[in-house]
This record gives C-alpha cells, sequence and structure tokens, in this order.
C-alpha cells in the first residue's frame, strides 16, 4: 500500500517526511521500474519543487498516457492540489475534488480531497459565491466525524466564527473521545473567548477524564492570566478528578511567565494532603523558569512532613543542577535521619557537574556514613566525568579499607579510564588486598574488549597464586568471545597446575567458537595438550 502524506501540513515539512516515507516511490527509478512509474515521477518531482504550472502540464500528460496505470488517482489528486496553489479558478479547483471523491472513493487521497473541497467551498462562500454556503452547513450535519473532522481542520486555517462554531457543534453531537480530544486541540489554536470558555466547561464539566486534562493543557498553552487563574482553582477543587487536577499542576508549571505561581505551587507541595498532588506541586516548581524555584524546592525538602514529596524535591532539584543548592544537599546527606532522603541527596549533588560537587562527593565517600550511602557518593562521582574524579576512584579502588566501597569504585571508574590504558586497572589489582576487588578489575578490563587488554590478562593469569581468581579471569575471557583469547586459553591447558582453571579454560574456548577455537578444542580431543 503506498503510504499517504497529508497536504494538510506546510509543503516544507511535507517534503521532510517525504523524504523519509517518499509516498510509496524509490528515490532513484531502478532498471526494473516501467515507464509508468517514472512518467509519474517525473511529475511528482515538479509538486516537490512547488513548480505548480510544469507539474499540472506533466500529470496532465500522465493522465492521458497511462489512464489505468495504479499512479492515476495520486496523479489526479495532485492535478487538483497543484491547481489549488496556482488559485486562478477556484471553482474549478472545487470541482476537480468533487469529481475525485466520486471517481475514487476508496483512494487514500479521498480524505485530504474532502477536506481540501471543503476548505476551498469556504473560501468561495467569504468570497460572495453563495451556492458554497451549503457545503459548511452540510458539513455541520455530517454523520462522518472523521472526514468532519478533516474538514475542521482545513476551516481551521480560515479561524473564522463559523469555523469556531462549526467545531463546536461537532463537539457536541460526537460520542467519539478521540474526535472530542483533537477537537480540544483545534480549540486551543483558536484566539476567541468563546474557545477559552468552552475549554473551561470541558475541564469542569466532561466526564472523560482524557479529553478533560486535553482541555487543560490547551488553556495552558493560552498563557493568559485568566486560563491561570482558571487551572489553579482545578488544582484546588476537591470536585476534579486527581488526574485532572495533577494535570493543572503540572499546565501551571510551563506557564513561567507568572512569578506568583512559585508561592502557590510551593504551598501545595508542603501543605497539601495528598501527596500525588504534592509531588506534582514539586516537580512542577522545577519546570518554572524563574530563580525563586530553588529556594522553593529548598524550602519543600526542609518543611514537607511527607518523605515522598521530601524526596521529589531532591528530584527536582537535581534537574535544576544549580551549584546554589550544594550546601542544603550536603546538609541533607549528612544529617537526615532517613536513608532514602540521603541517597536521593547524594543522587542530586552527583547531577551537578562543578567542582564543589565533586568535593562534597568525596568527602561523603571518606565520611563515616554507612556504606550504602558512601557507595552511592561513589557511583555519583563516577558520573562526574572529570580527571580529578578519575583520580579520586583509582585512590579509593586502591588503599580504601572498606572492600565494598573499593569494589564499586573500580566499576565507577569503568566509564571514566580510557580504553587504550587498561594498566590502571592493572596498577589497582596490584596494590589492592582484597580478592572482590581483584575480581572487580578483572571483569573491568575484559569488559571493555579492548585488544590492549589480553597480554595484561594473560600476565595476571601467569602471575596470579589464588587458583579460584585464575578460573574467574579463564571464565570472562571465554565471555568476549574474541579470537585473541584463544592463544591465552591454550596456554592455560598446557601449563596451569589447575584442573578447575584447565576445565574452565576449555569451556571457554567452547563459549568463543571461533575456527581458531574449534581447532584448539580438537587438539584436546586428540591429545596434543
Amino acid at each position: 500500500m503506498r503510504c499517504k502524506v497529508t497536504v494538510l501540513i506546510p509543503l516544507v515539512i511535507f517534503i521532510l517526511i517525504l523524504n523519509v516515507a517518499i509516498a510509496g516511490i524509490p528515490p532513484e527509478p531502478t532498471a526494473a521500474q516501467d515507464k509508468t512509474t517514472k512518467s509519474y515521477q517525473k511529475a511528482y518531482n515538479y509538486i516537490l519543487d512547488e513548480n505548480w504550472k510544469q507539474a499540472i502540464e506533466e500529470l496532465r500528460r500522465f493522465m492521458e498516457e497511462y489512464p489505468n496505470s495504479s499512479w492515476i488517482d495520486d496523479a489526479r489528486f495532485w492535478n487538483c492540489y497543484a491547481n489549488e496553489k496556482l488559485g486562478e479558478n477556484l471553482e474549478q479547483v472545487f470541482d476537480c475534488y468533487q469529481e475525485f471523491i466520486r471517481r475514487f472513493s476508496r483512494s487514500d487521497w479521498a480524505d485530504d480531497a474532502k477536506s481540501n473541497m471543503i476548505r476551498v467551498g469556504h473560501q468561495l462562500a467569504k468570497s460572495g459565491n453563495t451556492k458554497y454556503k451549503a457545503i459548511v452547513k452540510s458539513m455541520e450535519k455530517s454523520a462522518d466525524d472523521e472526514i468532519s473532522l478533516a474538514a475542521l481542520y482545513a476551516l481551521q486555517d480560515i479561524g473564522d466564527d463559523r469555523a469556531l462554531k462549526a467545531i463546536l457543534s461537532l463537539f457536541e453531537r460526537t460520542n467519539s473521545p478521540n474526535v472530542r480530544t483533537r477537537i480540544v486541540h483545534i480549540l486551543s489554536d483558536f484566539d476567541s473567548p468563546e474557545a477559552q470558555k468552552k475549554l473551561m466547561e470541558i475541564v469542569e464539566k466532561y466526564e472523560d477524564f482524557e479529553v478533560q486534562k486535553r482541555a487543560v493543557y490547551a488553556l495552558a498553552d493560552r498563557e493568559d492570566r485568566q486560563s491561570m487563574e482558571f487551572l489553579k482553582m482545578i488544582a484546588r477543587s476537591d470536585n476534579s478528578d486527581i488526574s485532572v487536577r495533577k494535570a493543572a499542576l503540572y499546565s501551571l508549571g510551563d506557564m513561567d511567565e507568572f512569578s506568583d505561581l512559585v508561592p502557590f505551587l510551593k504551598e501545595i507541595s508542603i501543605n497539601e494532603k495528598n501527596e500525588e498532588l504534592a509531588k506534582a506541586a514539586t516537580y512542577a516548581l522545577s519546570d518554572m523558569d524563574d530563580e525563586t524555584a530553588a529556594d522553593a524546592l529548598t524550602d519543600v525538602l526542609r518543611s514537607s512532613k511527607n518523605k515522598e514529596v521530601r524526596k521529589a524535591a531532591l528530584y527536582a532539584l537535581s534537574d535544576l543542577e544549580e551549584v546554589s543548592t550544594l550546601d542544603v544537599l550536603r546538609h541533607t546527606v549528612m544529617n537526615d535521619r532517613d536513608s532514602d532522603i540521603r541517597r536521593a541527596a547524594v543522587h542530586a549533588i552527583g547531577e551537578i557537574e562543578h567542582k564543589k560537587a565533586l568535593e562534597i562527593l568525596k568527602d561523603i565517600a571518606l565520611s563515616d556514613l554507612d556504606d550504602d550511602i558512601r557507595k552511592s557518593a561513589i557511583y555519583a562521582i563516577g558520573e562526574q566525568d572529570s580527571k580529578e574524579a578519575e583520580k579520586m576512584l583509582i585512590k579509593i579502588a586502591s588503599e580504601n579499607s572498606s572492600p565494598e566501597l573499593a569494589k564499586a569504585a573500580v566499576y565507577a571508574l569503568e566509564d571514566l579510564l580510557d580504553d587504550d590504558d587498561p594498566g590502571v586497572l592493572y596498577d589497582i589489582l596490584q596494590k589492592t588486598k582484597f580478592s572482590d576487588v581483584r575480581k572487580a578489575v578483572l571483569y573491568t578490563l575484559l569488559d571493555q574488549h579492548n585488544k590492549k587488554s589480553f597480554p595484561i590478562v594473560h600476565k595476571i593469569l601467569k602471575e596470579e597464586k589464588d587458583p579460584e581468581l585464575r578460573r574467574v579471569a579463564v571464565t570472562i575471557l571465554g565471555d568476549t568471545e574474541e579470537p585473541e583469547a584463544v592463544p591465552i586459553l591454550v596456554d592455560i591447558i598446557k601449563n596451569d597446575n589447575n584442573t578447575r582453571v584447565r576445565t574452565a579454560a576449555v569451556r571457554a574456548l567452547g563459549e568463543i567458537g571461533t575456527p581458531e577455537a574449534q581447532k584448539a578444542l580438537m587438539d584436546i580431543l586428540d591429545g596434543k595438550y
């Protein structure tokens, strides 16, 4: 089936979409394409170039020469469209669309033709040609919601009172929530008190929550004080559904031109008993492009009695990424009684890429707080993406007295290290006294899938006295499925004095599965090793 792109969008966007969809036509004719398709494409290219006169000429030639082509409905539609764009005879254009609908009622372009015909008819009616006034009236009585809606989109561009009345009429008579939702979207583009009044009425009285929420968003898009005050009232209204009230709060967060919204949202965040609404107000604060929003969120963090709202305030502060919030975040980590709140505060600090944030994370990692909080700080250091962060993690991995924290530092290092220099990890392995940390180094080395890692791993396998660590190294080598691992594994099978390690090396060859690995396995079966 040919891909159809609506003609109601601007032609520039249409061309961009066409570059992906190509309206079902290959971008370059292939040898297998017949003359029909090539002829149609030639005409169609003039449409893309907005060369209407030449497009009409080529389309006329195509329709005369190939009346039975599978592209004939496309050609006739674009012929009508090109004539409309040329604008020389709108009555003829109207007749063209009408004839197209009669002959090609099942075409992919039929709905667009109906919509365009109504738009042209409306233009003719406005210019004084009264016979076309019946078109709008007919549209208002149409039982076909989708066709009516397509026509309304066309009339929306005209934007007069008659189009608005038609839209409101369709909203009242349709039973389709989908159509009503789309009508709400259209209403947001009408800059009139009547459209605004209808949107408010929908929010207050309509029984479909999704449609109500769409109306909330449409009112917020108007960005006027009357809509803002109405949404504040909805956010406070016990008569409105929770989901609609949340939508109102989120929408208010997008109306940051009204500075008096910050104290309003803060008050709800702190005092609202419903947790979902309080959290919504908190997140809305983080969307406010207002310098007082960070202070308001800090007040929420300090004053709210609800743990989840306080966590939301921390996440919202991390979204702001304001250096000015670091002191309160540090105080929260060091002093709050709730471990979840403290972890959330660490995360918020980690989101702020700044030297001060890094120093605070280092202090936390080296503090006497519980290991979970310190591990969170170590992983947050790994998100800082700086040489200073790398040095901190290397020191923790090599020297920290806690194996869990040192191992966390190894894993946090992985994204910071240069893959071309695995020597840093080898140094950590040499310095650490913990077996779990050394295993973490091996996993990190081989996760890099870097050829420079394999000689180091081979060296480790030869020097390492712990057979369990050698076995882990062999298993990891097999997981890489890299051909460079094969000679290392063969050497282990030949020379390692531990049966479990040699067995693991055989299994690793099977995991790699390359021709070289298969040959090595055959050599084992032949008794060569």
